[in-house]
């Protein structure tokens, strides 16, 4: 959900409203400061998000890499044992 969020204000501000100097009059001056804040903040959210979840699966990740790396090292000694 943050990220269709992220997404569609990103896209709003860099294809649908004006940048520069028309961008200072009206109301879609005011609309492009309220997208962009929602896309900063969303974005802030976003990154929390994420590294909540990092860390709630450190465990799984910190043991699959320890797989992998002596997977790795299996695989380097017997291609050397082959030499």
């Amino acid at each position: 959900m943050l990220l269709c969020l992220l997404t569609v204000t990103g896209m709003v501000n860099w294809l649908i409203l004006p940048k520069g100097y028309a961008a200072r009059r009206g109301f879609l001056s005011s609309t492009r400061h309220f997208f962009v804040g929602v896309h900063e903040w969303t974005a802030v959210l976003f990154i929390a998000v994420i590294a909540v979840h990092l860390l709630l699966h450190s465990s799984y990740i910190k043991a699959n890499l320890r797989k992998f790396s002596r997977n790795r090292r299996l695989r380097e000694d017997e291609s050397r044992a082959k030499e």
